[in-house]
């Protein structure tokens, strides 16, 4: 019956969440609607490569409209219900994005893939309106849809926000040449500059500070998680049965090194998770791309710690020694 696109999957959506409640309440503090609304918006409703595999601007306005109002009616059961512990939040992909230059053209092009890429889902979110780039787009495209409906943002507010980081996005202005760039929003994107991962994104480990500097700024007292951060790469079993991941472990080195940075600067940055665990489905890469710090034989299922992942595992024990030396020493002054 249209998915996402259909108002009335909103609802249903909120008697389920209403159930989990219920059910759960009492156990789970932390709950995420929706991982990656934009992805479900736009790769399956825009550019097609995800299931339903649509490529239509006004359907794909519509599908991010209802999975905003689907958290905003479990907003409402999450406050009626009262839960003495339970946070709401969502969790999104979030990339800054550059100009090539400081040069107008460019600089315009990046605020209006802002506004698409993150803004889109940011601002109703945290503003409880969407950003003006967006709906000067769909008064040019004539979609109405979500400019109807904006009053349903005002209450569609989150208690922490997850962050999925991975890459930034370059951009430059659209020469105005058909094929050679977005003509719908006007800019050209632009191949990397700098190392790659498996999936062709960018290695740029300051655009994780980027975002929780930038969100901090304006929301000072948000809590927020970085929600997915990790890496791709071309993991291979050597002949003594090890997965020597030596980039992975400098991706998450760099990255967390900058997560420290935004904490260290007041930023309330409330928890880290990698992705992932394991090497997993991959969307619509499949089994190609490796992301885990636990490397998976998917023709006999066994699984086998990669040296991130002891790595990893040796982070953590080291983090909550400083947190409980730290709590110990605030009992004492207590």
């Amino acid at each position: 019956r249209g998915g996402w696109a259909n108002r009335d999957v909103a609802k249903y959506f909120a008697d389920y969440a209403g159930a989990m409640l219920e059910h759960f309440g009492d156990r789970v503090k932390y709950w995420i609607t929706h991982n990656e609304p934009w992805v479900t918006t736009v790769l399956g409703h825009l550019t097609g490569v995800h299931p339903p595999g649509l490529r239509d601007f006004s359907v794909a306005s519509q599908v991010a409209h209802n999975l905003l109002y689907s958290h905003q009616l479990v907003r409402s059961r999450f406050q009626e219900m009262a839960l003495p512990q339970g946070q709401l939040g969502m969790a999104l992909n979030l990339s800054p994005v550059h100009g090539v230059s400081n040069q107008p053209e460019d600089l315009a092009a990046a605020a209006r893939y802002d506004a698409f890429l993150n803004r889109w889902f940011l601002d109703p979110l945290l503003k409880g309106t969407y950003p003006e780039e967006m709906c000067a787009l769909w008064r040019e495209h004539g979609i109405s849809y979500p400019l109807e409906r904006m009053e349903e943002l005002q209450a569609a507010t989150v208690d922490f926000l997850g962050i999925n980081y991975y890459t930034r996005e370059r951009v430059k202005g659209w020469d105005g040449k058909e094929g050679s760039g977005d003509e719908r929003l006007r800019l050209a994107y632009t191949p990397p500059v700098l190392p790659v991962t498996e999936m062709g994104w960018e290695i740029y480990p300051a655009g994780i500070y980027e975002l929780l500097t930038r969100i901090s700024r304006e929301n000072k007292d948000l809590p927020l998680f970085i929600t997915e951060n990790g890496a791709a790469f071309p993991d291979q079993v050597d002949a003594d049965g090890n997965v020597k991941d030596e980039r992975r472990i400098e991706y998450l080195q760099e990255h967390l090194a900058q997560v420290r940075r935004a904490k260290a600067e007041g930023v309330k940055v409330q928890g880290y998770l990698v992705w992932s665990l394991l090497d997993n489905f991959e969307w619509a890469y499949g089994y190609s791309k490796r992301f885990g710090l636990v490397y998976v034989d998917y023709t006999t299922q066994k699984r086998i710690i990669k040296n991130s992942g002891y790595w990893y595992r040796d982070q953590i024990s080291q983090e909550k020694k400083i947190i409980n030396s730290v709590c110990s020493n605030r009992l004492v002054r207590d």
